[in-house]
């Protein structure tokens, strides 16, 4: 096979990787038809005239022009350059013009380029499929597939679009998209003259082929098939709670506007004509209010987790969408599989079982697929050959039927013919397989405490039978049908990855659930629990599970099928937990949809595995999980912090407002001021922490605003105290200074504002190492160079000549300067002060 991370290649016919092949198909490829396809310049003007297999993808289809540019924001600001102008201040009114049309410009290239970041994201995350494209077998990515396309598929891949069959061989498709029903629908080639959908002579988009392979014309894509499944951007659930706390604060704006007009109603004089009443109340009270207008917050919140997602990307897991990386931060529990996960999927035979070696080996390999594709039979044909066994003599025997392996029964086998005889070969579950044999009870009392013995060791365990029937015996429709001969037991052994235990220690630190199910029965799974650090917890068995309702001391689940896999994930959310899920094979599908998070891995995905997964894994450890729950959940405090500084930045400036406008000092508000503020330097402090890792090694615990709703109450109270502490510096220094000018006073509030707003950030980059500490390593904290811009460009705006005078400031003395630095460092910084008393140094 041949993977890559954003496109998957299956075989058909025992060949792999068929890209860019010139060929001969019907000779080649065993199909009964030479297929040309489309040509290139055919397959673009079916693209240009039905446009993306995928809608979602479509451009400009999530991007809105009108809306990025008629927002509150924008109309506040227009409505101050006009009442700007008519108060007669020209100056002003220019500068908040070309304010207003580069926030303008700025806003839409912002918007642009968010929206092509998650097109790139999605992009990333794309399948490609074999297709026929002038003459040759190709990959073609599944949205720039178009009618007429001739597709190869088989099983294990989702459908990319509504097509015809040309070709199929033992195709049977999961069409529970339809019916609600998940068995296998079998599909046959020819005309179906009826008008329901679906057809039994086509395959639909987004329904699973379960068996065999296809080859298939394309008659519909995108917005035209049959089930039009739009994908539409997760909106996470900061975004989504954002919406309140952004109406509360442009709620108080309005009324602390309402109240500063009040007060320079009450202390204005000499109001006759429009320009005063303009100049002394309205423009004072709008600067106000625009103080609290929106700063933009959604959209930092989609930036840092575009940016976090693309990070992800580039290490370890290809994250498809953003809303994928808050859920990660969110999760309580995590679900494995014991083979793949745990195990390091190299299967060997450390043991057999057996009166007879030589006639138990053949057994053995009789009881194998001639081409096995599972680890476990790989082994036993290996470890044959080894032996000294001829595998492939006996496998070119002739086999009259094949009985794959069996979820319920958890056996297969193979009949063959050798030299006139008929042996049923058979391999499985030795509590299912015992039972078929013919065995006395004393002899079963000695195998199953072999079993027990092996199973305590944690291997897996396989029983070997066979049966001898007579030319005349029916040939059985299920191998449960007929009794067998025991021939012995191996024991197979999968050895626990070293990094297992310590990526299941991490993960409990962080308050995260490990849960590993596995198909092997109790012993077995109980002790792989034991090496990866899960002894402590239950084990309970698929058989067990309806009897079980709480799952709270459950850290195992044994004997497991698929559909009880699936009604173990679905009976945790319904207890409350956020759950991740990792997977792989096509069995998995259910369980990748219905977790909150579904993982795989790209080493041995299956093609639909990969397309239903939120998140794809590059590495097969399961270490690189665990680090991945630890980057999701530092984002996600990257986020709180941003949102908790703009926070903490409205409250000081809201308290302050309304201590200037009681005492007369409403002038030192204009709205080039206000915007400077609120449109330039919240989003800009608050961006100081994209990339900030500080916490990255620390045991975060999972986000209860993501996973309940609740709102982390010691976070929320420290935002309030610091920015509480920020509007008493600036008050106080504005009290003690009530005799300097407006434009004076302006520089100051303006001044401390961002070196107050420099220095909650400074609290606010670690939960427990100072900022300083964090910058003298030279990593963890990447805004240092952001903070030195920001408070560099606060002092060019008030220092330059007529730069200072155009925005409405005055140069401050640099004693003045230096003291009111000294009040906003002792109100603000001593969080950090806190952090190093409480440092272990």
């Amino acid at each position: 096979m041949c993977h890559n991370i954003i496109g998957y290649v299956y075989t058909i016919n025992s060949y792999t990787c068929w890209k860019g092949l010139k060929i001969k198909m019907a000779q080649i490829l065993n199909f009964k038809s030479d297929y040309k396809g489309l040509s290139s310049s055919e397959a673009n003007e079916s693209l240009a005239m039905y446009g993306l297999n995928d809608e979602s993808l479509e451009e400009g289809g999530s991007y809105n022009l009108k809306k990025s540019i008629f927002t509150l924001r924008f109309l506040v600001q227009a409505g101050a350059v006009v009442l700007l102008f008519l108060s007669e201040q020209f100056v002003s009114a220019t500068v908040m013009l070309l304010l207003t049309v580069m926030l303008t410009a700025g806003d839409v290239i912002w918007q642009l380029k968010l929206y092509e970041k998650e097109s790139n994201l999605k992009r990333l995350s794309g399948m490609k499929f074999r297709a026929v494209r002038n003459g040759e077998l190709t990959l073609v990515r599944k949205e720039y597939l178009v009618p007429d396309d001739i597709i190869v598929l088989q099983k294990g891949e989702r459908v990319p679009a509504d097509a015809h069959l040309l070709e199929a061989e033992n195709l049977t498709v999961n069409e529970a998209i339809f019916s609600g029903d998940g068995s296998p629908v079998e599909k046959r080639v020819g005309a179906d003259g009826g008008k329901a959908v679906p057809k039994t002579t086509c395959i639909y988009k987004n329904t699973l082929i379960v068996s065999g392979s296809l080859v298939a014309r394309v008659f519909a894509t995108g917005e035209d098939t049959a089930v039009k499944r739009k994908e539409t951007r997760r909106i996470s659930q900061f975004e989504k709670k954002l919406k309140r706390p952004v109406r509360i604060i442009t709620v108080t704006g309005a009324v602390i506007a309402l109240l500063t007009a009040l007060f320079c109603f009450i202390s204005a004089e000499d109001l006759d004509g429009l320009v005063p009443v303009l100049t002394k109340i309205v423009l004072p009270a709008l600067s106000v209010g625009m103080l609290f207008v929106p700063a933009q917050a959604d959209k930092l919140v989609r930036l840092y987790y575009l940016t976090g997602a693309e990070h992800m990307n580039r290490r370890h897991a290809l994250v498809k969408n953003t809303g994928t990386v808050e859920e990660l931060s969110a999760i309580t529990c995590i679900c494995i599989e014991k083979t793949g996960t745990v195990s390091k999927n190299h299967i060997e035979v450390a043991d057999i079982f057996t009166e007879n070696t030589e006639l138990f080996t053949n057994v053995c390999v009789l009881a194998c697929d001639p081409a096995p594709a599972q680890p476990a039979e790989k082994a036993i044909l290996l470890n044959a050959s080894f032996g000294g066994t001829d595998v492939k003599e006996l496998l070119s025997n002739e086999r009259e039927a094949f009985y794959p392996f069996d979820e319920d029964t958890k056996m297969s086998g193979n009949l063959w013919k050798i030299n006139g005889q008929r042996l049923l070969c058979i391999k499985g579950s030795p509590e299912e397989t015992l039972a078929l044999c013919n065995i006395d009870p004393n002899e079963l009392h000695y195998i199953q405490q072999k079993r027990l013995g092996y199973a305590k060791q944690g291997r897996q365990v396989l029983a070997v039978a066979f049966a001898a029937l007579s030319p005349d015996d029916k040939t059985p429709e299920k191998l449960s049908e007929i009794r067998y001969e025991y021939m012995g037991l191996a024991a197979l052994e999968n050895p626990t990855r070293d990094t297992v235990p310590y990526a299941v220690k991490s993960c409990v630190k962080a308050g995260v659930r490990v849960i590993m199910m596995t198909g092997d029965n109790e012993e077995a799974a109980a002790a792989v629990g034991r090496q990866i650090g899960l002894s402590s917890l239950k084990t309970v068995t698929g058989p067990e599970l309806d009897f079980t309702p709480d799952l709270e001391e459950v850290g195992i689940f044994a004997k497991v099928t698929p559909s009880q896999r699936l009604k173990v994930v679905e009976m945790l959310r319904e207890k409350g937990e956020i759950v991740a899920v990792v997977g792989t094979g096509t069995d998995d599908i259910a369980l990748l949809e219905e977790a909150d998070v579904g993982i795989s891995v790209s080493a041995n995905a299956s093609p639909a595995a990969c397309e239903s997964c939120d998140m794809l894994m590059s590495d097969d450890n399961f270490l690189a999980v665990a680090d991945a729950v630890k980057e999701s959940r530092q984002i996600h405090r990257n986020v709180k912090s941003a949102l908790g500084l703009i926070l903490s930045g409205h409250l000081a400036a809201a308290v302050f407002a309304v201590v200037a406008a009681a005492t007369g000092g409403a002038a030192i508000f204009t709205p080039i001021l206000a915007v400077i503020i609120s449109c330039i330097m919240f989003p800009a402090a608050a961006s100081i922490f994209i990339g900030n890792s500080a916490d990255l090694k620390s045991d975060f615990i999972s986000s209860t605003f993501i996973s309940k709703g609740v709102i982390n109450g010691s976070f929320f109270l420290k935002i309030l105290i610091l920015g509480g502490m920020l509007a008493v510096a600036e008050t106080l220094f504005y009290l003690l200074t009530l005799s300097f000018e407006p434009t004076l006073h302006r520089s100051m509030f303006f001044f401390m504002t961002a070196v107050g707003l420099i220095f909650i950030g400074f609290s606010l980059v670690s939960r427990k190492r100072s900022f300083f500490a964090c910058a003298r390593e030279k990593k963890g904290f990447s805004g240092t160079l952001q903070t030195g811009i920001l408070l560099l460009s606060a002092l060019v705006m008030i220092y330059v000549p007529y730069l200072n005078s155009a925005f409405g400031f005055a140069a401050p003395n640099i004693l003045v300067l230096l003291i009111a630095l000294a009040v906003t460092a002792v109100f603000t910084l001593w969080p950090e002060a806190a952090k190093k008393f409480n440092s272990p140094q």
